[in-house]
């Protein structure tokens, strides 16, 4: 079953605005805030917004002192001044063009023309609108509306549209009020992203045979996509979860297409994409079976990432000592493995938006993933024990500094008055502390045994690590990007954006090839060296692939960007044998 996900499935440019100054907000006052009715239509969002103390204000609630964030629907000019008697601070998170329409309105009133809307009567967008209105607004949403307008045929009107109403609906209303008023002007204020949105929901109805709308199903943005699928033939289903999904809704599908709401975060858009993909599977062959399911459970369990390690292991070791040593490899591979192991454990959290496979196994086996990771992590300290004391302290360092940085340092009564309790709540925090634990482990442990000395090719071998490491980390995390900022997690994508995350990717990699050759030049490397940069060429690709937030889906993701490891330690093998042999 081939899936079809549309390019503008998810969150607009008005939503993700006003979601990201909740988050801000929320992040930078810790302590609880609201939102002036529901931030956006989608149940489980509101949830999830509120295990974070962003509560949604209802119309007959004092907000008591407490900041407010203006939804992306807007409000009427009484409403703000009533949220600004009341609130601490009022921040307005209007989408722009919504504040478009409030001001053609306000100055169409200056001019004294009659206002009307055309859109859904009671909506919060439309309720917003007409409160710039003063009283010579009507709003009309039919035919029938129109026999009902308030005003005579000789008054002056302007129409606008809220924002996500059809182009057909409201060209086909324009038309008729022209034929009853004479002094009609029209402002066309329908949103281009969710005509653009329709419209390919339209074309990839007809390119499919089954058609699944995500979305809230109180989001009226998102019904109406699946008006516009059901009404070019295809059979269409609206779901708010992958729950929802059951193998009978695909019997006899080829193709599926997948669209979503402006209320719906990319996650829930790959969550859905992946329960699709699975129930397609469970139709294959065996075989193909056990092997997706082995893969997945590889990469999801963080095995995989395990056997990247060693072959980083083997990367630093030719570099530095042009062999490999096993057992500090496998040791080092082992940390690696318990230290990602133990920090999803307690991320796990982020992993309910961001991966529901992963999710599903870390909840499954929770008990065994965690005794896992504390397993690995006492062999690595036990076993290092074998090669003196210096590499068995060496490990004991390490594990106390992963211990220390999920630690929180201030008692329970303090927090709200303290903004970082623990290390891992330092912005961006996490992903430093990830590179730098690859780059210390994989370098320095087999110095510390005795293996190697300390040398200029030791700060080398570090530096392109830790670019690597931090190249894959960052990735991933533009990938998540709305999943880690629902839960409160400030990853360095979620602080400055997927745009300059990936151009600081970009210089990064630029200063690795550098790196290594200028160690090349300066003999502390060998010639064979030189095929990093084929690897760094490739992380490139996998950056402009996938580092932006987009709707891509599936485990192969990550097992892409993790491959970049196993690569590395090829492309160095092949050149050495070759320089070697020939």
């Amino acid at each position: 079953m081939k899936i079809k996900i549309a390019r503008t499935a998810g969150f607009c440019f008005g939503v993700k605005r006003a979601m990201d100054k909740v988050l801000t907000t929320s992040n930078r006052l810790r302590a609880a805030i609201f939102t002036d009715g529901p931030l956006i239509h989608n149940p489980q969002i509101v949830r999830a917004l509120s295990q974070r103390r962003i509560s949604v204000l209802d119309d007959g609630c004092e907000p008591g002192g407490a900041a407010v964030v203006i939804r992306a629907h807007g409000i009427s000019p009484a409403r703000k001044a009533f949220l600004e008697s009341k609130c601490a601070q009022v921040i307005d998170g209007t989408c722009p063009l919504v504040s478009k329409i409030h001001k053609i309105v306000h100055k169409q009133i200056e001019k004294g023309r009659n206002i009307i809307i055309i859109g859904e009567a009671g909506h919060p967008e439309v309720i917003g609108i007409l409160g710039f209105a003063e009283g010579r607004g009507a709003v009309i949403n039919d035919e029938a509306g129109i026999s009902e307008i308030p005003f005579p045929p000789e008054a002056p009107l302007s129409v606008v549209a809220q924002s996500t109403q059809e182009l057909e609906h409201f060209d086909s209303l324009v038309s008729s009020l022209k034929e009853k008023y004479g002094g009609v002007e029209v402002f066309n204020t329908i949103c281009d992203a969710t005509r653009k949105r329709q419209e390919e929901a339209a074309e990839l109805a007809r390119e499919t045979d089954l058609m699944i709308i995500v979305g809230g199903r109180n989001s009226g943005n998102t019904r109406r996509l699946a008006e516009v699928a059901q009404a070019a033939g295809t059979k269409t289903v609206l779901v708010e979860t992958e729950e929802e999904l059951t193998a009978e809704i695909f019997a006899g599908k080829e193709t599926v297409g997948i669209t979503a709401g402006a209320s719906t975060p990319n996650w829930m858009i790959r969550n859905v994409a992946q329960k699709v993909e699975e129930i397609s599977y469970n139709s294959r062959a065996l075989p193909l079976r056990v092997l997706k399911k082995t893969v997945n459970f590889l990469i999801d369990s963080d095995i995989y990432i395990g056997i990247c390690a060693f072959a980083m292991a083997y990367v630093a070791s030719t570099l530095i000592a042009k062999t490999i040593h096993p057992f500090e490899a496998w040791l080092a591979a082992l940390y690696i493995f318990s230290m990602h192991t133990l920090n999803r454990y307690i991320d796990r959290d982020a992993s309910r938006y961001n991966s529901s496979s992963r999710n599903k196994i870390y909840h499954k086996y929770s008990k065994y993933i965690m005794a896992g990771g504390v397993l690995a992590s006492l062999s690595v300290v036990a076993l290092s024990l074998h090669f003196g004391v210096w590499l068995f302290l060496f490990y004991v360092l390490c594990s106390i500094a992963g211990i220390l940085y999920s630690i929180n340092f201030v008692p329970v009564g303090f927090r709200p008055y303290v903004r970082y309790a623990s290390l891992k709540d330092i912005p961006g925090s996490r992903d430093l502390f990830i590179s730098t634990a690859w780059a210390v482990v994989l370098t320095f442990s087999p110095a510390v045994s005795g293996k190697w000395i300390f040398e200029w090719r030791l700060l080398f071998t570090f530096s392109i690590i830790f670019i690597m490491a931090f190249c894959r980390t960052i990735t991933l995390d533009i990938k998540d990007i709305q999943g880690d900022s629902i839960v409160g997690k400030e990853t360095i994508p979620t602080l400055i954006g997927g745009k300059y995350s990936v151009l600081l990717m970009k210089f990064l990699l630029l200063c690795a090839s550098v790196v290594t050759i200028v160690a090349v030049l300066v003999n502390e490397y060998e010639y064979y060296s030189l095929s990093l940069i084929a690897n760094f060429a490739y992380m490139l690709v996998i950056i402009n692939k996938f580092g932006k937030e987009t709707n891509y889906y599936g485990n192969y993701i990550e097992g892409l960007i993790d491959f970049n490891f196993i690569l590395a330690a090829l492309f160095l093998l092949i050149s050495k044998w070759t320089l070697i042999l020939f």
